[in-house]
Parts: structure tokens; sequence; C-alpha cells
């Protein structure tokens, strides 16, 4: 598949993303975005809702670790920073949700050992810490079912479905819940036949005895009876004699054996610290081994950027050159930002080359882009990146793609019309109307005319 389809299906399932998302279907949104980054792990817009749509349900972690992707793929990336600095603002909040994290993380580990009531008490306070954690409403929901506490358990998959209104594990859950409530009813109207026994009462209670219940009384005077004291008392010594010589030393015994393994325990605990402790001190001469030698290149690179921006006439490989920075370091910087570079490079004069210090920058980028000198982008190309950029907003940019596709395409009367919108949106009337009037010039039956014509009233041409 061809990256311009790929992106395409990357952009049609962030706006599927983006539909579910506004209804709070967040598990079919996490979904359609997850879908979107298969087809194109790069695409900015997805991650970013993405790890909204983790932060809603309670996946703080994970939402984190999306929006830093983002970051990494685009350093300019307004939205991925509002999201992490807010976080840094208020870091109680994070570590308020890390807690709330590991406590349902606990209640799971305690289910596991049936510990019931240890676990009920974990998730009640994750629950109560972030009323949107949707697991942990629903471990809380299984573990009432677990009890045959059906009704607590339908409560909190309603409340969880408040959160996210469709995800699947809450709603088969509550079908469950639903099952049982039906067979418990079918249960409760089986009625038993009476015994026999039954029966009889059932007359009494009619007045149709079939005899009379006469009832019979012994009566004796009660006399002190001194056997049942001594008894008592000699049971009380028997079971004091028991406990001191049967069970102290067996209760002292297992106390001995608990110390010994946990200062055991201890003693494994503090060498695997000790170990861990050596390995992250060499790691750390390691990290600083290398930070060391990297200074030292970059010493070097900035000495000759410096002797370049000291002379006077070597502007454009300086240009080049911070612009090839930009993404040296990314696998596949896409094709676009390399036509880029190919511009910036053709800026660079024979006079420049003559310096060794501009030479080595130039040479440098050739080597690692031998091709692109010679490399050419279609002006249908042009105008799908130029599209894109204008659907993200970047008007700027796409007008400067609009520009080279109609450099390439100067025939094609959309790639003309959208380079007159563009530069409309970038608030340079004059050469938007002048673009308009070419176009009606060169289409006076084009299929934006009567869009054009709108937007030269709107303007005053």
């Amino acid at each position: 598949m061809s990256s311009k389809l790929a992106h395409a299906y990357a952009c049609y399932y962030y706006n599927k993303g983006l539909d579910r998302a506004r209804v709070r279907d967040i598990y079919g949104a996490i979904r359609m975005l997850r879908r979107s980054l298969e087809m194109d792990k790069n695409y900015v817009n997805s991650r970013n809702l993405l790890g909204l749509c983790l932060y809603e349900i309670g996946e703080v972690g994970e939402a984190i670790s999306e929006w830093n992707i983002s970051k990494s793929i685009d350093k300019v990336n307004p939205r991925a920073d509002y999201f992490l600095n807010a976080l840094k603002a208020n870091p109680g909040k994070v570590a308020y949700y890390r807690t709330t994290i590991r406590k349902c993380n606990n209640g799971l580990s305690l289910m596991k050992q049936d510990a019931d009531d240890l676990a009920l008490i974990q998730l009640k306070r994750a629950v109560s810490r972030n009323p949107n954690y949707v697991k942990a409403w629903q471990l809380l929901a299984l573990l009432y079912m677990r009890n045959r506490d059906y009704s607590k358990a339908r409560k909190c998959l309603k409340r969880s479905l408040k959160t996210d209104i469709a995800n699947p594990d809450s709603l088969r859950y509550l079908k469950a819940i639903k099952g049982v409530r039906e067979r418990n009813t079918e249960l409760s109207v089986t009625i038993a036949s009476p015994s026999a026994e039954d029966m009889d009462v059932k007359e009494i209670l009619d007045g149709k005895a079939k005899q009379s219940i006469v009832p019979h009384y012994n009566y004796e005077e009660g006399r002190p009876d001194y056997r049942v004291f001594i008894s008592l008392l000699a049971g009380i010594l028997i079971g004091i004699m028991v406990v001191y010589y049967l069970i102290v030393p067996g209760v002292k015994q297992s106390l001995k054996q608990d110390t010994a393994d946990k200062e055991k325990q201890h003693g494994s605990e503090l060498a695997n610290y000790l170990t861990e402790l050596d390995s992250l001190e060499k790691e750390n001469t390691a990290l600083q081994s290398k930070i060391e030698m990297i200074e030292l290149e970059g010493d070097g690179l900035k000495e000759q950027l410096k002797a370049l921006s000291e002379e006077k006439y070597y502007d454009n490989i300086l240009n080049a050159y911070v612009f090839y920075l930009s993404f040296e370091n990314k696998d596949d910087p896409g094709e676009f930002a390399l036509y880029e570079l190919k511009q910036k490079l053709l800026l660079v004069s024979d006079k420049e080359k003559e310096s060794e210090s501009a030479k080595y920058l130039f040479d440098d980028i050739i080597k690692k882009y031998p091709d692109i000198l010679t490399m050419e982008l279609s002006g249908a190309a042009l105008l799908e990146e130029g599209k894109a950029k204008y659907e993200e907003g970047d008007y700027a940019k796409a007008s400067e793609y609009f520009t080279l596709a109609y450099e390439a395409s100067p025939d094609n009367e959309e790639v003309l019309y959208m380079l007159g919108r563009s530069t409309q949106l970038t608030g340079d009337k004059t050469k938007a109307l002048s673009y308009y009037r070419e176009y009606c010039d060169k289409y006076p039956e084009g299929g934006y005319l009567t869009t054009v014509k709108q937007w030269m009233a709107a303007i005053g041409g």
C-alpha cells in the first residue's frame, strides 16, 4: 500500500474515531484510532485523540505514553504540548491517578487470592478517587457478581456506561446478570406440593384436628448439685494446662520461624537492591561517557557553524543544514520534507561551496540523501499534500505546496482555486484576489466559478 493511500485510510479512521468519541463511545473510538495508527503510525492527530480517550476512561499512564510518542514524532505539536503541560503543572494529580491505578491492580490481585473483603476496599477507593475509571467499576461489578449481589453489580456497570456508553465488557456483564435474574425468577415460582405433616398442621390451625393435643408437665423442686461446679473448675484447669504446655510452645516456635524467614527475605532484598544499585551506577557511568562524546562532536559542529555564520555569504547552506538537522534522526522524513530540503540546497551558490566548512555541510547532506538533487514531485502529489495541510489548518504551509503544484501543473483549475483560497486564509487578500481573477479568466465555466465569485465579493474585488 502506498504511503498516500495509507495516510488517506488513517484520516478516514481518525474521523470515525472522532465521531464515536463525541457520543462517548470511548471503546469504539479507541478501536478506530488504533486502526488509524496501523495505517500511519506517524499520524499525530490520531495519537493525540487516542491519549485523550485513554485519559477519559482512567488509563492515565497509557495516555501520557501516547502524547509523548506524538511529541517525539512532531516537535511542533500544540495539542500534545497542551495535554502534557497541563499534567506537568499539577504533578500531584498525576501521582493521584497512579495511586488509583495501583489500588485497582491490588484489588485484582486480591480477587485472584479470594480475599474479597480486602479487594472490595481497594476497588471502592479506586472508583472514589477516579469516578471515570471504567476498569475499576468493571472489577467491582465482577466482585459483587461473585458474591451474588447482582443489584450492586448492576449499579456499578451502569455507572461505567456513563463514561463509555458502548463498552462491550460492561454490556456483556449486564447481560449475564439479566440471565441470572431470569433463572432465579423461574425457580421462585415453582411451589412444591405440601407434605402429610404440613397438611396435619393446616388442619390443626383450621380447628379440624383429628385428636386433641394435651400437654403434660413434670415438676420437681431443684436441689443444688456441687458436682457440676467441681467438674467445671476441673475443666478450666485442664484447659489452662493444655494451652500452656501444648499450644504456647508451638506459637513461640512459629513466631521464631516467621522472624527468621523475614530476616532471610530482607537480607535477600537488600542484596538484590545493592546489585541493582551497582548496575545503575555502571550504566550511569557509561551514559556520562556517551554524553561527553556527543558534546565533543557537537562542539566541533558548533565551531563549523560559527565559522560559517561569521562569513557574509553562507546563509543558504546554514538554512539548508538547520532544516536537515530537524529530521536527521527520523527513519523516513517523508518525500515532501526531502523536496523542501532539495529546494534549499539549490539555493546554495558555487561561491558558498568554495568554503571548506560549507562544502563539508553540503557533502554531509548529500552523503545521507545521494539522490536528493534529482528528485521530483508531481503536481498531483503536491496538490494532495497541500490539501492535507489545509485540512489541518496550516494554511501557510498549504499555500507553499499549492504554489509548487501550480508551477508543476499550471492548467489544473483545482490547484488554482486551492491556491487562492489558502492565500486568502493566510491574510494576503491582494494576492488571493489576483489568483481568483486568473481563475475567472482561465475557466469561465469552471466548477469552482460560483464559489470564487463569492470569495471575490467578500474580499471586495
